[in-house]
């Protein structure tokens, strides 16, 4: 299954960072450089992505995944994402918040402009 949307994929990878951070303070033994490349995927993180208002609007499909299915699609984040520096949760996310800024610089935000100096061209009937 892929994300065909950048934003889903950036919040999957925000949740998944931040509850490997979470783990990582509460358990001195597990190491946050090794979860960065090799997180831990479980339910809080299943939960956390599934409940999302924004996946919920987004992508209804991806509401009844399993932990499995996120596993995966963290994985082929992982494997299809071509970037230059090492892969990490950090370097993905990074990546992908760099992606939703160019579109919203470069397509949304003229758009929206446009839009809107169009609506204040038009006289009120």
């Amino acid at each position: 299954m892929i994300i065909r949307n950048d934003s889903i994929t950036l919040l999957l990878l925000q949740i998944t960072l931040y509850h490997q951070q979470e783990m990582a303070h509460a358990d001195p033994s597990l190491s946050l450089d090794q979860l960065l490349v090799e997180p831990i995927v479980d339910k809080y993180v299943l939960e956390k992505f599934t409940s999302h208002r924004m996946v919920q609007l987004q992508a209804p499909e991806l509401v009844s995944l399993k932990i499995r299915s996120i596993k995966a699609l963290i994985s082929e984040i992982f494997t299809s994402t071509d970037i230059s520096e090492p892969k990490n949760l950090i370097s993905l996310a990074n990546h992908y918040y760099s992606q939703r800024l160019y579109v919203l610089q470069k397509e949304q935000i003229p758009d929206l402009i446009k839009s809107m100096k169009e609506e204040l061209k038009t006289p009120e009937a």
